[in-house]
C-alpha cells in the first residue's frame, strides 16, 4: 500500500500496527467505524486538493514544474492558471461533499 495512504489510515483510525514488528505489519482496526472511514475519505480529498493548492502556488511563484518533485509535461501546464486550479479545489470539495472545516 502506498505510504502516504497508511499515515492517512493510521491518522483516520481504520488502522493499526503491532510495536517492535520489523517490517510493520497494518491490520484493520477492531474499533474502526462508519465515522473512521468518512475520516479516511476526508484525509485523502484534502491530500488532492492541497496538492492542487501546492501546485497553483508554485505556478504563481513562475516555478513551472514546483518545488516537490512534481514533474507535469509544459502541455499540461498550457491554458492552466491559478484560477482554474483553485476551481478544481472547490470541485472536488463539492464533489466528496468536504469543506475546509472537515481537513
Amino acid at each position: 500500500m502506498n505510504d502516504r495512504f497508511i499515515e492517512l489510515a493510521l491518522d483516520a483510525g481504520l488502522l493499526n500496527y503491532v510495536d517492535h514488528e520489523t517490517p510493520r505489519r497494518y491490520f484493520i482496526s477492531g474499533h474502526a467505524d462508519l465515522e473512521d472511514v468518512e475520516k479516511f475519505a476526508q484525509l485523502i480529498v484534502k491530500e488532492c486538493v492541497d496538492f492542487i493548492d501546492e501546485f497553483g502556488s508554485d505556478l504563481e511563484n513562475g516555478d513551472v514544474f514546483g518545488s516537490s518533485e512534481k514533474k507535469l509535461s509544459e502541455d499540461l501546464l498550457a491554458g492552466h492558471n491559478g484560477a482554474s486550479l483553485w476551481r478544481a479545489t472547490e470541485l472536488l470539495r463539492k464533489h466528496f461533499g468536504v469543506s475546509d472545516e472537515d481537513s
